[in-house]
């Protein structure tokens, strides 16, 4: 073979054998990037579905935070506890089910859990004026009142416009024997909420224990206006003591 043509034909066969490479790297290189596309695309498709699947254990909570409320209010409080304890056992964290689940063991007179679980809802969260109302008056119904005000008190800086925590307080105070002082907390309870039963009845029975039993019938002819009851075993009590005013 001529050296010339011989020449030719290495040089051919070195241009076919580069091409060949060329085009080997090149289906390599787009082979590359679709897989490297098709990873991107399921990662973000991951991403989204756990942060629905995070979402909706959110919302799951809120739901079911309520749906123990809803129990509370038709008096089935065992349910309404072990529902809460299903709750918890899924999300420790949550302060509000912890406050829930305390106001429906003091529903069933189970005080001293009732308290741990107010105690547990404050540690996750302190700024829940519902949590400390419950807890005061959980306390009041041990007839720990000291202890039971310094809960009202929290609640106060929480919600200055509380106006059972004023009530509370004021029961508080009564239960003490500080009569006087139990007066002005209910005047506050009312001046927030002037159809406040709870600090009527209370307001009642300190005028009682004050001897001023005029001013006792005057908050009984203020609750008959406002359509609030005071309990017969009070009115009765008052009777006893003095006559309903005729004018």
């Amino acid at each position: 073979m001529p050296t010339r043509v011989k020449v030719v034909w290495i040089l051919c066969c070195f241009l076919i054998f580069a091409g060949f490479l060329y085009f080997s790297m090149q289906r390599g290189f787009e082979s590359e990037r679709k897989r490297m596309e098709k990873a991107r695309i399921k990662a973000e498709q991951l991403a989204k579905t756990e942060q629905e699947v995070k979402d909706f254990k959110v919302d799951s909570f809120q739901t079911t935070s309520n749906d123990i409320k809803e129990l509370i209010a038709l008096g089935k409080h065992e349910e309404a506890q072990k529902m809460a304890q299903d709750v918890i056992a899924r999300n420790p964290k949550d302060s509000s089910t912890y406050t829930w689940w305390g106001i429906s063991l003091v529903k069933t007179k189970k005080f001293f859990e009732a308290i741990e679980k107010f105690e547990k809802s404050a540690k996750i969260d302190k700024y829940n004026p519902k949590t400390f109302l419950y807890w005061g008056l959980t306390l009041y119904m041990e007839h720990k009142y000291e202890e039971a005000v310094q809960k009202y008190l929290h609640v106060i800086k929480l919600d200055p416009e509380n106006s059972n925590a004023f009530a509370y307080w004021g029961a508080a105070l009564l239960a003490l024997g500080h009569s006087k002082d139990a007066v002005e907390r209910l005047k506050q309870a009312l001046s927030v909420n002037p159809s406040n039963g709870i600090a009527m009845d209370v307001m009642v029975d300190a005028y009682y224990s004050l001897s001023q039993y005029k001013d006792a019938w005057k908050v009984v002819a203020n609750a008959r206006e406002r359509n609030v009851k005071i309990p017969e075993k009070t009115l009765a009590k008052l009777k006893d003591a003095m006559p309903e005013p005729t004018s």
